[in-house]
């Protein structure tokens, strides 16, 4: 039998302390396009310690990505990327990736312009092929009430 344990967690020494780092960073660069350096830059900028209520990582849990709509905000305590509090407020107006730029993970503004004119682009165009759609509809339901009307008409003369 094999005896399974844990691998133990990697360390990150910032100032006097050691910081539990992740296993998974091909999981991290997939996900958020983030880098073991932009991850260890993230985590020097922050001192080692969540953006939200600033206390350092418990035990061996290492601290997660928070991200919205592919944009990286910070590294938080899992259990502070759920509640809305004060706390969350304060770091939602000044979160710590925007201050490093997209050598960490952060998208680009012109890209995400680009992302925005294509979403842009496309509502436009559903919205002009329902307008077509609609157009065909109401040509179909007209040459259909003629045919109707032809109908009757026939129907009348042959009576």
């Amino acid at each position: 039998m094999s005896d399974h344990r844990p691998r133990p967690r990697e360390r990150w020494p910032i100032g006097e302390t050691e910081v539990p780092l992740p296993h998974d960073w091909a999981g991290l660069w997939l996900r958020y396009r983030l880098s073991r350096e932009g991850y260890l830059a993230l985590l020097e900028h922050q001192r080692g310690r969540c953006a939200k209520c600033h206390r350092l990582p418990f035990g061996d849990t290492p601290l997660v990505v928070d991200h919205r709509e592919s944009r990286i905000w910070g590294l938080l305590h899992d259990r502070c990327n759920r509640p809305i509090d004060d706390e969350l407020v304060a770091y939602l107006r000044d979160p710590p990736a925007f201050g490093l730029g997209e050598a960490f993970g952060v998208i680009p503004p012109e890209v995400e312009r680009r992302g925005a004119e294509r979403r842009r682009r496309n509502r436009l165009a559903q919205r002009d092929w329902r307008k077509r759609r609609s157009a065909e509809q109401a040509e179909h339901q007209a040459a259909a009430d003629r045919v109707d009307g032809y109908g009757e008409w026939l129907a009348g003369r042959l009576r």
